[in-house]
């Protein structure tokens, strides 16, 4: 099992952790349910004031359980970035090339292939400029990153939640938990803002998200509990399964999950056979 890095043994740890979850449900499903009873059809922008919960939550209780200097060393997980140079490839290109894996094994199966057009039109851009997407995607990162989930979550998910259940549990099974959380905590979007969810089905989003949590426990903890990177992963996650909608198809996202649970159990099987100190990219 990783150490953590708190800087302060955490008071009554699982009454503070189900503190911080309570909080962060009460706070986004209440602005969510406010939400659907005002609108007709929410603005995204405001639904995505809801994604700060978590943050918001885990500074507030830390603050009350360590006061300013745990509210200081959790903000600086943001800023670490002295992260061996193949961590940052893999936060921003990882999910694109499972992405990209998926649609090629999905076309075994006689699945639609999206065409540079499709997802270009996606973007305002006509056939005959289709190509300039190339050029558009490290600005479509850029505000995938910013908007929404990554910038939003992940000092909350990964900065407290999971660092903290590092304390019991290995890595990959910590963000297990933390994944099977974090998806519930989605459900009343389905309801308002199915646009949040990247329009996927409900059986299909929780045990993608499950995953999801699992992989980015993982990437976390190799990281040096690097909330920056995790956040780049997130973004290019979303970026995926969102803005480039590269897995609309069921095929595609049957094949998508299976690839995706299957970085889960290699990121198991790495814990237990090559230890806390195995690196895939080097060490942080």
């Amino acid at each position: 099992m990783l150490p953590t890095t708190l800087t302060t043994k955490p008071h009554r740890p699982i009454r503070t952790l189900l503190s911080f979850v309570l909080l962060t449900f009460a706070l986004s499903w209440g602005l969510w349910f406010a939400l659907w009873k005002l609108f007709v059809a929410p603005p995204l922008a405001l639904v995505t004031l809801g994604a700060w919960a978590p943050t918001i939550a885990a500074l507030f209780i830390t603050v009350r359980t360590e006061g300013w200097a745990g509210a200081r060393a959790l903000l600086g997980r943001v800023l670490r970035w002295r992260v061996a140079p193949g961590w940052y490839v893999a936060a921003a290109l990882g999910p694109l090339g499972v992405a990209l894996v998926t649609v090629l094994l999905a076309s075994l199966l006689d699945a639609p292939l999206p065409s540079l057009v499709e997802t270009a039109a996606r973007f305002g851009l006509g056939a005959e400029r289709a190509p300039l997407f190339f050029a558009l995607l490290p600005v479509i990162f850029l505000v995938t990153f910013v908007s929404g989930g990554p910038l939003a979550e992940e000092l909350g998910w990964r900065g407290f939640a999971q660092t903290r259940l590092q304390m019991w549990l290995r890595p990959t099974t910590a963000g297990l938990v933390v994944g099977a959380v974090w998806a519930l905590w989605h459900l009343p979007l389905f309801m308002i803002a199915p646009a949040a969810t990247a329009g996927l089905p409900l059986v299909a989003y929780l045990p993608l998200v499950t995953a999801l949590g699992g992989v980015f426990g993982w990437f976390y903890a190799r990281t040096g509990e690097s909330v920056l990177l995790t956040m780049m992963l997130h973004a290019g996650v979303n970026l995926v399964l969102g803005a480039l909608g590269l897995l609309g198809t069921s095929p595609q996202l049957g094949v998508f999950a299976l690839l995706l649970w299957g970085l889960v159990g290699l990121g198991v099987w790495l814990e237990f056979r090559c230890g806390p100190k195995s690196g895939v990219f080097g060490r942080t």
